[in-house]
């Protein structure tokens, strides 16, 4: 059990990149996040401290650099209610609109 554990774990490490993670981010900042708040929407994505990030630290972007790399990102803390708790509560809610649990909308 555990070599094969140990085989995924080594590909998943090998494979996984935290480059297109905080590119993935930095597009739902620049491009999602402003037509959620035009609808009135209040979310937030946390920004990567990618090249593009105002608070860069100065002495990082001197050196043209920023705090992404394919095994580290850095990005902003968000405050407030994940986005999987929130879907939670909405699907309650809307499952008893209809006199179900959520667990029996589900199931639908």
């Amino acid at each position: 059990l555990v070599e094969p554990l140990e085989a995924m774990y080594e590909g998943f490490t090998s494979e996984f990149d935290y480059r297109i993670e905080a590119s993935n981010l930095r597009e739902m900042c620049d491009e999602v996040l402003p037509r959620c708040q035009a609808r009135g929407l209040r979310v937030t994505f946390p920004a990567p401290f990618d090249a593009k990030h105002p608070k860069l630290p100065a002495t990082v972007r001197e050196r043209g650099r920023d705090l992404v790399t394919k095994r580290l990102m850095v990005m902003e803390r968000c405050e407030g209610k994940s986005l999987s708790k929130v879907g939670k509560r909405l699907l309650n809610e809307f499952a008893a609109t209809r006199g179900q649990s959520a667990a029996d909308f589900e199931k639908e």
